[in-house]
């Protein structure tokens, strides 16, 4: 029977922490800051991440427990899902808030799956069929993605802005 990996678990519970501390670190208008004008700035990676969460729990993991065969998803398309636009509005403090909580939500229904829950696979059109822990590991991997994307903005926004007040970059 398929089980959570002790390093999905480990990831689970806490690899967004460090640079969401980051994040919070910073002003809503750093956040906000688009330094490529067409990608997206970090608020929106982490409205993106946040949003993504909650719909992968209630449109992924609750489907997938729901059905005897496994469902095949399409790609999911942040901005074709109106509930991104509502994790935009929120202010710095919301997003942070609704982020964190969300993350609590999936871990603890990720980690307290039976075998027999893990067990139900559902296919992805560029992965493949997948079981839950399968589809962990791809959740996991595409929020260490944005999470990468986040920390070069925070840094690279650093330079620029510490360059422009003629300070020392911070330790």
């Amino acid at each position: 029977m398929p089980r959570l990996h002790d390093s999905q678990t480990a990831r689970l519970l806490n690899q967004f922490e460090t640079v969401l501390a980051y994040a919070d670190a910073r002003t809503e208008s750093q956040l906000r800051h688009r330094p490529i004008p067409d990608k997206w700035s970090v608020f929106e990676q982490l409205a993106h991440m946040g949003r993504y969460t909650a719909y992968f729990q209630a449109e992924r993991l609750t489907v997938m427990l729901a059905s005897d065969i496994p469902p095949v998803f399409g790609r999911y398309q942040a901005d074709e899902d109106p509930g991104f636009a509502e994790w935009l509005a929120f202010d710095k403090q919301q997003l942070l808030n609704q982020f964190k909580a969300e993350r609590r939500q999936i871990t603890n229904r990720l980690m307290s799956l039976t075998d027999a829950e893990l067990s139900h696979r559902a296919a992805h059109p560029l992965v493949g069929e997948m079981d839950i822990p399968g589809w962990t590991e791809f959740f996991l991997l595409h929020e260490s993605h944005h999470l990468y994307a986040i920390l070069r903005l925070l840094f690279s926004q650093s330079v620029v802005i510490n360059a422009r007040n003629d300070q020392k970059y911070p330790d």
